[in-house]
């Protein structure tokens, strides 16, 4: 290979970043991160580069990106204590570019880590510890203790395999772009996320304490208002500002609007009336026993409109005071800098802006309790549940939304990953549903390491494509023989002798087990019931007579990359602990689509019969670029269509037209709001005899978890060269040596 090709090659390298930690902190309550996760290396994520190549191109890099739609992100790799003695670079070449950041202070390690550094450090390879670490450690050349020494490592690097030829992006100073310091801490990724964009490396500035003072007490006298907000919507208008910039300097963008944008990354806390009974079941330290009732109401709060504490805690005397801050300190906004944390690493994979929202909690949890168990049987038309889930979505915005930056979201041609247990899809901008203008996924949020670890898993989706014979890879598991469900089935059984996919009855939890891991199904259809424990509030699924928990799922690992769940309640957003959706992440899933509210059975199997006939064209056209765009465009176009299934009257050509014109303007972000309004009260339902306010908003029952939007259908990633661009990026990495 020639030493051009060499080096672009090395250039193109990722950084691999490890994190060294010491022992596992411990795993208390599911809102405050282990204590780790508070080291102060980890901020810098965000400030370092992607690549030597990121490094290099700055905001070629990043044009390079939208317009091939690929996907990078920062490789982060996690190693405890309890890994030192079998960590080892087998996953990687050991030629790569690799930086450890030394998180953990305890001394008693030092031996232990001596031997990792002996076992893996390479030429190319840089060690990181705090200034106050007093050791004389090895390898003296690669280490270095602040971050300038960080910085200089990083540009000898570069030089190191640096050609003149080799185009090297002028940082753009842009008045639109560069991002403006701030005190309120949710900005932060945002603003390292733009100079990142740009390839401002250098731009990094520590705040003053004054300026953070300034900031914290402008907040508490603005409590009412969104005075925070607007410095997050000058941000979100200077990734508005690069993209337009990218996008004009591409000849031919061959996505769909929402698909060519990064994901918006929405985090939505929520205090759920379960967090305090959860509370006072957790061993608090000595100092809070005298006064655990504060830590049990702390645990209550909500904030204000501009991100601060709405807890209401009567303390007398400084003592308490003192301890109501030390509180704030070790378990409020841990919790905090830990989503933002994560939220980083998120939108590094396509430099998305991230926005984090106040904290709900009893403002929102009365209504909520109308879609709660014991209340759920009440909403007994389409019309009651589509009011009930409209106000939820109203009162959602009201209470979290600058009112210019809930515009700016409804404005913005992107799909959307949610960070929350709450229905973000129910959210009602200009009275129409988030999910039927945007196409949503959500990671969960409790336990908040949960998100992390869909960070990690979904570098193995990245890799993933959705292939042409996916059909022959799909398993459909029917758990339930009532006469219900076996005269919906039979159109399944039908369909399965021209589409090719497999069948399984299990009427036992070991017959679910024994099919999933002899099919190994790429694709995992469940219809059953579906329900919740009042006991431990866990979500279940059932076969036979048989209940399939969430801890069963995860100790015997049954998943498939991708999961449907056709089942009533498999993640309720009211009153529970434990969802058997999140336990099918656990186990190695991708994405899990599951549902909110009970699902009739007619409807939900109509449902995954349309996913499964969409499927075997979407394999073949390539119109969907990921699995987020396609099980959204199943939900809303199954909304449209929901007044065939009403009427007996037979599809006139005009109504197959309307639908087929509708189903083609969906794919386009721009038309949904209009197309929404429209059939509500227009020609087509009128000839169906069709009421759409009675009708059951079946595409507001279901959500889609993971990052399903990072998910490609290989026939789209082939139709739009990006497969061909992969693989010269793999052939150059193969040849190196």
């Amino acid at each position: 290979m020639d030493d051009k090709l060499s080096t672009y090659v090395k250039v193109s390298q990722p950084i691999h970043y490890i994190i060294v930690f010491g022992e596992r902190g411990a795993m208390g309550l599911p809102m405050v991160p282990p204590a780790e996760f508070s080291h102060p290396f980890l901020r810098f994520f965000g400030h370092l580069p992607q690549s030597l190549l990121h490094f290099a191109m700055g905001i070629d890099f990043y044009g390079h990106t939208l317009e091939n739609h690929l996907l990078f992100g920062y490789d982060v790799t996690i190693v405890y204590a309890d890994s030192f003695d079998t960590f080892d670079l087998h996953l990687w070449d050991k030629g790569d570019i690799f930086i450890y950041l030394l998180c953990t202070e305890d001394l008693s390690l030092e031996a232990r880590i001596q031997k990792m550094m002996d076992r893996c450090a390479t030429e190319d390879s840089l060690w990181m510890l705090a200034e106050t670490r007093q050791v004389q450690w090895h390898l003296k050349g690669n280490i270095v203790r602040d971050e300038k020494g960080l910085w200089d490592w990083l540009i000898e690097r570069f030089y190191r395999y640096y050609v003149q030829d080799t185009h090297v992006s002028v940082p753009m100073y842009a008045k639109e772009l560069v991002s403006k310091e701030y005190g309120f801490s949710a900005t932060r990724p945002n603003r390292l996320m733009l100079n990142s964009i740009a390839g401002n490396w250098f731009s990094h500035l520590k705040l003053d304490e004054k300026t953070l003072d300034y900031d914290g007490v402008m907040a508490c006298q603005q409590c009412d208002t969104f005075a925070r907000q607007q410095m997050l919507l000058e941000q979100l208008k200077g990734f508005q500002y690069v993209e337009r910039l990218v996008a004009e300097q591409i000849k031919e963008i061959r996505d769909v609007e929402d698909s060519f944008h990064p994901s918006l990354i929405l985090a939505m806390p929520y205090n759920s009336r379960e967090i305090r009974k959860i509370v006072k079941d957790v061993k608090i330290p000595e100092y809070l026993l005298a006064r655990k009732d504060i830590i049990t109401t702390l645990f209550d709060y909500e904030h204000t409109r501009n991100y601060t504490i709405g807890a209401k805690i009567e303390m007398k005397e400084p003592e308490e005071v003192l301890l109501f801050g030390k509180l704030l300190t070790s378990y409020i906004q841990p919790r905090y800098s830990f989503t933002d944390f994560v939220a980083m690493l998120h939108a590094s994979v396509r430099f998305s802006p991230y926005l984090r929202l106040p904290t709900l909690g009893n403002n929102i949890s009365m209504e909520l309790s109308f879609v709660g168990k014991n209340n759920m049987s009440k909403l007994s038309t389409g019309k009651s549940v589509k009011q009930v889930i409209e106000k939820i979505g109203r009162k959602l915005v009201d209470l979290s939304l600058l009112e210019e930056l809930a515009s700016a979201i409804d404005d913005r041609g992107s799909q959307i990953v949610a960070l929350s247990d709450l229905p973000v899809e129910w959210m009602m901008f200009d009275g129409v549903p988030l999910a039927f203008t945007h196409d949503v996924c959500r990671l969960p949020e409790l336990p908040l390491t949960s998100m992390l670890a869909q960070y990690m898993e979904s570098r193995f989706a990245m890799n993933y494509f959705i292939p042409r014979d996916i059909l022959k890879k799909t398993l459909v598991v029917f758990g339930c023989e009532e006469e219900a469900f076996k005269k919906e089935q039979i159109n399944v059984i039908e369909l399965q002798k021209v589409l090719g996919f497999t069948i399984r009855t299990c009427l036992s939890v070991k017959e679910f087990e024994d099919a999933v891991k002899e099919v190994q199904p790429d694709l995992l259809i469940v219809d059953t019931h579906g329900g919740i424990d009042d006991a431990t509030r866990h979500t279940y699924l059932v076969f036979g007579d048989e209940k399939l928990d969430g801890d069963y799922v995860v100790k015997h690992q049954i998943a498939a990359k991708l999961v449907f769940l056709s089942a009533c309640c498999t993640f309720p957003t009211f009153n529970t602990v434990s969802t058997i959706a999140n336990a099918f992440f656990e186990a190695g899933a991708y994405s899990v689509t599951t549902s909110y509210l009970p699902i009739p059975i007619p409807d939900s199997t109509i449902l995954y019969i349309r996913l499964l006939n969409m499927l075997n064209v979407a394999v073949k056209n390539g119109v969907h670029c990921n699995w987020l765009s396609f099980v959204s465009h199943i939900m809303r176009t199954s909304y449209v269509q929901e007044p065939i299934w009403q009427s007996k009257d037979p599809l006139t050509d005009q109504d197959r037209n309307f639908l087929t014109l509708t189903a083609a303007n969906l794919m386009i972000y721009r038309k949904r709001k209009e197309i929404y309004k429209n059939i509500i009260k227009g020609e087509f339902a009128k000839r169906r005899r069709a009421n759409y306010e009675n009708i059951l908003p079946n595409y507001l029952l279901y959500s889609t978890l993971g990052r399903a939007d990072l998910i490609r259908f290989e026939s789209y990633a082939e139709k739009n060269s990006i497969i061909n661009q992969l693989n010269i990026d793999n052939r150059l990495n193969n040849e190196r040596e």
